[in-house]
Order: structure tokens, then sequence, then C-alpha cells
């Protein structure tokens, strides 16, 4: 007797295809592409019929957050996550999204997790790497991205994020030697020259400018790219003395940036903060403290030495360097105290939200400080830019301690027109915007000074680097700490430093930075004029 066997499926059938599966790959086409309202639009349509799909919340999440919708972006990364936490690529996609967002905090354990089920995941490697780096741990990046160059040993985005390691390190031939073959490949030729720029002496620079001449000349070349040639050029050609054609280079770099810088806005709304702001006004609000001793805010203009300042404070043995955090400005843009709000608005959202929401707002910001060292006594946040949040963090944390950086107007502001500072700082690529903004900065923190409760020195460039030790024995004394002999030491230690003041925190101090605008004084007279009595 014949064993019955069922007539074998159509091919059609036994190939089924995942017709999801095609759509999110078709979809990912349009993310590609930037194309993201197309891609948006067909990820909801997708949803509809598919409300449960990880793998579709996965894809919406991804295209809100190219589109900077970071509330509706996470509600889907997470929910992907959840719904498979076992799933390598949204555990790293929400550490991604965790750590684009600067909360760092909440992103290490999701990219950690991710490696764990699958540590061969390249993306997750690179991510830890640049984790480690955010948090001013790059020597502990390393490890991840050697990893990551053994299972992709040509990928210039490993090369890249080693690199960068190792010169945020102070491990400068290392670095340059990665950074002469990214020169020569594709995705990062023009940042590697860049860097060899800066840090290659003065008699190494002729192939240096050679090559960036002759980029320059390329067809398609993109005016981020430029105003980076442009910008290696004039720091090649002032080593070399030629401060005209210097000069040159630096004004056409800073001509290609797009301002949107407000000026009449930023100077409006420092006019309503001094208006505003009042030691009654204080007074009134004072019940919102959060009594931490723990924050050290060293504030000023880009440029002003803050880099250094945090190197020599952060050699002491109690205290730790965060670098520039964002989470105090995410906070006031959050409850309107940016420019562009009225700060009526601010008083108002601060009068109706429930005291235990701004407990916890405290709460959080202290916790964040003790994420980058337990054990520590004072952390270091050194974003430049809270000077205008000052009013902000009296409220909440009026035993901060702020260190209030100062040096030479025409250097600070010469200095932030030659340096390529980033978007939220526009208002450097015009020599008379500049000056009419520092003006602004210093009233405004002129004002502070008048009415905050807050601990505030003042510390000057031009003294500190003449009179070392003893202004930094000052500035442990005003943190309230011993003093500590490290912090004489500064330049030796291996601490990351991000910034653009990376050469000087890791040499001896030195003055060579003093009354460096005076070598293009005849160009810089529409600074000296917008400066007005200011100009030094």
């Amino acid at each position: 007797m014949k064993t019955y066997r069922p007539p074998a499926a159509p091919a059609a059938i036994l190939r089924k295809p995942d017709r999801v599966l095609e759509a999110i790959k078709q979809i990912g086409v349009l993310v590609h592409q930037r194309d993201y309202a197309k891609a948006e639009s067909g990820a909801l349509e997708l949803l509809r019929d598919n409300p449960n799909r990880p793998d579709v919340h996965n894809l919406l999440g991804i295209i809100y957050k190219q589109q900077n919708r970071r509330g509706l972006a996470l509600k889907h990364l997470e929910f992907a996550a959840k719904a498979e936490p076992q799933n390598p690529i949204y555990l790293n996609n929400v550490g991604r999204f965790y750590l684009d967002a600067k909360v760092i905090e909440l992103a290490l354990p999701f990219l950690h997790n991710a490696l764990l089920i699958n540590p061969k995941q390249l993306e997750t490697l690179l991510a830890i790497g640049e984790y480690y780096r955010d948090v001013g741990k790059a020597a502990l990046a390393l490890p991840y991205l050697e990893r990551a160059r053994a299972l992709s040993p040509d990928d210039e985005r490993v090369k890249m994020g080693i690199a960068e390691s190792l010169d945020v390190l102070g491990r400068q031939d290392e670095a340059d030697a990665l950074f002469e073959e990214l020169r020569r490949g594709i995705t990062f030729s023009v940042m590697a020259l860049y860097r060899l720029a800066m840090n290659r002496p003065g008699d190494q620079h002729g192939p240096l400018i050679a090559e960036a001449e002759q980029r320059l000349k390329e067809e398609g070349m993109t005016a981020p790219l430029a105003q980076m040639l442009h910008t290696s050029l004039g720091f090649m050609h002032e080593k070399a003395g030629r401060y005209p054609a210097a000069f040159r280079h630096f004004a056409e770099a800073n001509r290609l940036v797009k301002p949107d810088f407000g000026g009449d806005s930023f100077h409006n709304w420092v006019d309503d903060v001094i208006s505003t702001f009042t030691p009654e006004v204080m007074q009134a609000h004072s019940h919102l403290a959060n009594t931490s001793q723990l924050p050290v805010l060293i504030v000023g203009m880009p440029r002003s030495g803050t880099t250094l300042t945090e190197q020599v404070i952060a050699s002491h043995r109690q205290v730790a360097g965060a670098g520039e955090l964002v989470r105090i400005h995410m906070l006031a843009r959050s409850m309107n105290f940016a420019p562009g709000s009225a700060v009526e608005m601010f008083l108002t959202r601060l009068q109706t939200m429930p005291a235990e929401v701004l407990r916890n707002i405290g709460e959080s910001y202290v916790k964040l400080l003790q994420f980058h060292r337990p054990n520590a006594l004072r952390v270091i946040d050194k974003m430049p830019h809270n000077f205008a949040n000052l009013g902000l963090v009296a409220l909440l944390w009026p035993q901060a301690r702020i260190i209030h950086c100062k040096r030479n107007p025409m250097d600070t502001c010469w200095s932030c027109f030659q340096n390529p500072l980033n978007d939220s700082h526009s208002y450097s690529c015009d020599l008379t915007i500049l000056g009419q903004y520092y003006r602004d900065y210093a009233r405004l923190m002129a004002h502070w000074k008048r009415v905050l409760p807050l601990q505030i020195y003042e510390l000057d460039y031009e003294r500190f680097t003449s009179d070392f030790e003893a202004e930094a024995r000052k500035l442990i004394e005003f943190i309230g700490l011993p003093w500590d002999e490290a912090c004489l030491s500064f330049h030796e230690g291996d601490s990351t430093v991000k910034t653009l003041s990376r050469g000087q925190v890791r040499s001896p101090i030195y003055r060579s930075s003093v009354e460096r605008w005076r070598r293009y004084e005849q160009e810089l007279q529409p600074l000296l004029s917008a400066l007005g009595d200011l100009a030094r």
C-alpha cells in the first residue's frame, strides 16, 4: 500500500516573501536618499497594518531621529527594543539615540547589552568608542575600536575613531600616522588634512599647503569641506608668519558659513534678562534649590582659557572633569529660558511646575555629575555658554561654584574667528557681529555678578599664565578643597581633551597666545570698532 504524499507546494508558495520586510527595504532606500517625508508616510502606512511589528517601529524611530523629532523617535525605538530585547540592532539604536541626544548616562547599558548579544556588531563597537571619548575616557575607547579594526581593517570610520581617540589623549605621532592614511582615503581626507595641519610644525607644511590649495579647485567641493581647507591654510600660513595670507583664508572660511545668528534677538533677550532678574525674583524662587556642592561650572566666551582651567582643576585627586555638558542648555531651552523667548514665560513656567518635578530636575543634574566619577567631591561642567544660564543655575543649584574665565577681548574674539566653532556659534563668522555679541555677553555677566547669590570667581587668563601657581592655588581654595601639587603638572596627565585647545593643555604654561591679535591689527578694525571701549 502506497503512502499518501501531498503534492509539492508551488515554488512561489515556498518562497513566500515577507511583503512588510520588502516594504521596509524600499523605505530604507528613501531614508538613505534623505527623502524623509515620503519615508515617514510609507512607514506610517506600514504601521497601521502592522501595529506590533518591532521592525516597523524601529524604522519609524530611525526616520523621526533623522528629522530631529526626538520624542517620537525614542518612543518607537524603545518599542522595538522592548518587543525584542535580544535584538542587538534595536538595543544599539536606542543606545545610539541617547548618545546623540547627549543623555550619556543612559546610553551605555543599551550599547553593552547589544555587544554582549553580538560581539561583532561594528556599529556598536564604534558607538561605545564614541561614548568613552564623550565622557572624557578615550583610553577606554581604544580596546573597542581595535576590536572594530580587527573586524573591518579598512573601514575609515574605525580608523578615524582610533585617530581621534589617540589625538585627544595626546598620542600625536600615532594619531598622525592614521591621519596620513585617512588623508589618502575618501570619507575623511579633508578632516585628516586639517588635523595634520594643526598638529605638525611649520617646516612640514609644504606638501599640505599644496594639497589643500589643489583640493579647493576640485569641482563639487562642499562649503563645509572648503571651510575646513581654508582654515587649515590659514593656520599653516600663520605658523610661517605670512599673516595677510593667513587672514584671507580665515576670512574666506567664515564667509562660507551660513550664519543664522540673530544678533538683535540675543541683544533684546539680554535686555529682558537684566530687567527681569532682580534680587527680589531670586529670593521669591529660592525654595527650588538643590543644595549639592558638587557642581563647578566654568563659563565665559569660547577661547577664553576654559579648557586650560578645567585641566588644572581636574588634575586634583578629588575633582573630576566632565567636559562640556549640554544638560543645562537643554533644560534652559525646555523651560523657555533661551534667546528668542520672553523671560516672563520662564518665570511663569517655574511657578506652574510641580515642586517634585523641579526637585527631580535638580537631582538629575547632580546624578549626571556623579556618573562621571562617583567619589569626586567636585565635578566640573566646562560648557562656556552656561554664562547665559546662570540665572537658572542660581535657582536650582545655588551652592555651585562658578569660575568665569576672562581673556583680552581682542584675543578672545580673534581666536573665535580663526577657529571652526560649531553651528551654534555662527555669531563668530562676522567681525562686527562678533564684537557686538561680546559686548552683550560682558554686560550679562556684569548683571549676574550684581544680582545672583552665586559664588563667582573671576579668572584672568593673562594673570593665570604669568603667575600660574599662585592663581592655581586660588582656584583650588575657591572650590573649597585642600591644595594638591598634581595641579601644577596638569599637562602630564592622560585625560581626554576634545576642544581646540588640546595642544596648549599638553604643554606647560606658555604666554605666546597673549596679544596674538596684533599680528592682524589692520584687518581687525571692524572688530575694534564693534568692541568699542572694551577693546584692549
